[in-house]
């Protein structure tokens, strides 16, 4: 079951990586298991996504959500055959 938040405001380039969200900002590198995330939240207008992860995003039912220059949301993606419900309630 996810139950993470992921905040992303300081990124480079976000990666697919073994079944692992790669978050890579400059000279370092962290490293989340997609089947840990429930949310991710990307605040930062200049990041780079790669197109395996969105797909392996959306495979683990996991809402992106991504915010404009003025950090206000403007866009979201969501597994077309997800569950209704991203509350983690059974």
């Amino acid at each position: 079951m996810s139950y993470r938040v992921i905040y992303i405001e300081k990124c480079e380039y976000l990666r697919l990586y073994l079944d692992n969200l790669k978050v890579e900002v400059k000279n370092d590198t962290l490293l989340f298991p997609i089947s840990d995330i429930q949310i991710l939240v990307i605040d930062n207008y200049q990041s780079t996504m790669s197109v395996p992860l969105i797909n392996k995003l959306t495979e683990y039912n996991v809402c992106t959500i991504i915010c404009g220059v003025d950090h206000l949301p403007k866009s979201y993606i969501l597994p077309m055959n997800g569950h209704f419900s991203s509350s983690g309630k059974s």
